[in-house]
């Protein structure tokens, strides 16, 4: 069980050099960084506007965002099937 904790520290540090995750993370920072963007999506937040909505849907941080959000949750799926190929061979006394 302990090299299972292994392997999945060894996981959780090579992700923040995935750069699919720091593509994500900089997405994130220019969505924040853009006022106009933020106070469209609290103005959404509090009257959920469907005009609203595709303006910000349409923006390009917006896109850009999505799509960086989509290769991570594509990366979690993977990860996801790792650990269960692992598992249901009997956990790790079957890891190598």
């Amino acid at each position: 069980m302990n090299e299972l904790y292994q392997r999945i520290n060894e996981l959780k540090n090579n992700l923040d050099n995935e750069s699919c995750i720091q593509d994500l993370i900089v997405s994130m920072e220019e969505i924040k960084n853009n006022e106009k963007l933020v106070s469209q999506i609290r103005a959404y937040n509090i009257n959920r506007s469907d005009e609203l909505k595709r303006k910000i849907l349409s923006n390009n941080e917006i896109i850009k965002y999505k799509h960086q959000e989509t290769e991570v949750n594509l990366l979690i799926l993977e990860i996801r099937k790792e650990l269960k190929r692992i598992t249901s061979k009997g956990g790790c006394s079957n890891c190598e």
